[in-house]
């Protein structure tokens, strides 16, 4: 079921931290201080992976659903995807 943005400003910290989950390897990472983090799971190599897209609400969940497919299409190209210190992403292609 895909998220709202009804239940991402409902989800509260809990003990531990969880993910809500979007669909399609996007989720809402949360945090037991209360920061909500989205990820996205790839494999690479046979290797599952994460890359973090954001924090919400500076990324919203229209905007990580963008940056999730902008990932996909660059994994079906070979590229490297690397963050850059400020949080947004950044993207250079291999050589």
């Amino acid at each position: 079921m895909k998220l709202t943005t009804i239940a991402i400003k409902n989800a509260k910290p809990q003990d531990k931290p969880y993910h809500l989950l979007d669909g399609d390897n996007l989720s809402l990472y949360i945090t037991p201080q209360g920061g909500k983090i989205w990820r996205y799971g790839y494999r690479h190599n046979n290797k599952r992976k994460q890359i973090a897209l954001g924090k919400y609400p500076v990324i919203s969940l229209a905007e990580a659903r963008e940056l999730k497919l902008e990932k996909q299409r660059l994994s079906v190209t070979s590229a490297v995807v690397t963050r850059i210190p400020c949080g947004k992403p950044f993207v250079s292609t291999a050589i």
